[in-house]
C-alpha cells in the first residue's frame, strides 16, 4: 500500500492515501514492510520518499512481532497457497493478529487472494494493472 501511495497512478495513490488518513482505522504491520520499502528509497537517494516512508510508519497502531510460530505460520501458508517468502510472512502476520482486512496492491488472482482468512483488499487501479 505504502509503495501505491508513493508512486502510483493518481487513483491507487488516492485509495492509499484514504486508508492512510482515515482515523477509524487501527493500522497493524510488520517489521517487513519496512525491509520491503526502506532500502529501495535510501539506495535510491530519495530522501522524499524516506520522509514519507518514516510518517507512514508512524501512523501504524501496532508492529506484529516475528518469531518462531510466526515464520511457520508462514511455511505453512507459502506451500499451501504458492506466496513468495515475503508475502507468506506477511500473510501469517496478518493472520496472528486477526486482522480485518489486508490491503495490497496485489491484483485479484494473485496468491493472497487464496488464503481464505484473509480478507484482502485491492488498491491499484485497472489502469495500473499489467497485461495479460
Amino acid at each position: 500500500m505504502l509503495i501505491s501511495a508513493w508512486r502510483g497512478d493518481e487513483p491507487s495513490k488516492s485509495k492509499a492515501w484514504q486508508i492512510l488518513g482515515d482515523e477509524s482505522r487501527f493500522l497493524i504491520a510488520s517489521p517487513l514492510l519496512r525491509l520491503e520499502t526502506l532500502p529501495k528509497a535510501r539506495n535510491h537517494g530519495s530522501n522524499e520518499e524516506v520522509e514519507f516512508l518514516e510518517y507512514a510508519f508512524s501512523l501504524i497502531s501496532e508492529w506484529v512481532t516475528m518469531d518462531d510460530l510466526l515464520v511457520e505460520l508462514a511455511i505453512e501458508l507459502g506451500t499451501r497457497h504458492q506466496l513468495k517468502n515475503l508475502d507468506a510472512l506477511h500473510a501469517a502476520s496478518a493472520m496472528t493478529v486477526g486482522v480485518d482486512q489486508f490491503v495490497t496492491s496485489e491484483f485479484p488472482g494473485k496468491p493472497f487472494y487464496r488464503v481464505p482468512a484473509l480478507k484482502a483488499v485491492q488498491i491499484m487501479s485497472a489502469a495500473s494493472q499489467p497485461a495479460q
